[in-house]
């Protein structure tokens, strides 16, 4: 096969092979199936991200929400994107492997076009689900959950107090607190006896 232009093609797979673990490699000398995907073109202008979305917050995600996306490659790029497509249903193959734990395939599209950006690059990326202004935050790690309770531990003289709170929304750094705490106080980042005098502010 011989490209009349120069340009970019990935070696194609079976879906099916790769979840059974017997696909085979597209080389030279290589035999060649039915109906087997051996290489795909790329359209490069039209670049996006697939996502699983726990079960747990796919009630948050539509379609149309704003996207930030950083690519490992270029960690201080941050590309915009916005929500395309969500699954109705859990992926039914990591369903089967964890049972538990039920996923939801999302696509994003990322705005633009980019030229150092390749297919199979690894990307962090935050679906913004809401805006919060003007309130009390908190680092996720210093809450905790004893006996049913949300709580935290705060710097009371020479000696933690455990405090119990009320939060709100979260993202994977933050927790909204919207009783219980004061700003300006100093919270511990994990339990006193296990983090010695770690705080936050």
């Amino acid at each position: 096969i011989v490209a009349t232009k120069p340009g970019l093609v990935v070696y194609g797979s079976n879906e099916r092979d790769r979840y059974y673990g017997n696909e085979e490699r597209i080389e030279e000398g290589a035999s060649v199936r039915f109906k087997q995907t051996i290489i795909t073109i790329p359209d490069m202008r039209r670049m996006g991200v697939k996502v699983n979305i726990q079960e747990s917050h796919i009630k948050k995600i539509e379609t149309g929400q704003e996207v930030r996306i950083t690519a490992d490659a270029e960690p201080d790029k941050i590309l915009r994107g916005e929500v395309k497509k969500v699954a109705v249903l859990p992926d039914s193959r990591r369903s089967f492997l964890s049972p538990n734990q039920k996923v939801y395939p999302t696509e994003i599209h990322i705005e633009g076009t980019h030229d150092w950006l390749k297919p199979g690059m690894s990307a962090k990326v935050e679906i913004i689900t809401g805006r919060l202004t003007d309130v009390l935050r908190i680092p996720l790690q210093s809450v905790m959950v004893e006996e049913g309770e949300m709580v935290t531990y705060v710097r009371r003289g020479a000696k933690p107090e455990r405090r119990v709170i009320e939060a709100g929304e979260f993202n994977d750094e933050f927790i909204e607190v919207t009783g219980g705490l004061q700003e300006g106080e100093f919270v511990y980042l994990s339990r006193p006896e296990l983090a010695g005098t770690a705080e936050s502010s």
